[in-house]
């Protein structure tokens, strides 16, 4: 399963930025996957969970990549000089 980002994600959840933080990270950098600017990124599923179970560890994949992608470019925000 991926979760896919759009080219034209709005600026706080921006590809290139997504891109740069996910990229540096063991855990995804080697499957991270550009098609037509937008960016893939997968998602685990354990066929040995219950239904119910595995949404949930879905749903917590996805809630954590964008929490780090939200803190990530917030980051970088804050850095940039005004």
């Amino acid at each position: 399963m991926w979760l896919r980002f759009h080219k034209v994600t709005g600026e706080r959840l921006a590809v290139k930025r997504i891109r740069g933080f996910l990229g540096d990270a063991p855990r995804y950098a080697p499957f991270l996957r550009n098609d037509g600017g937008h960016l893939w990124v997968p998602i685990d599923l354990d066929p040995h969970q219950a239904d119910e179970a595995l949404v949930e560890s879905v749903v917590e994949q996805v809630v954590a990549i964008l929490v780090e992608a939200r803190a990530e470019s917030a980051e970088r925000e804050l850095k940039q000089p005004t």
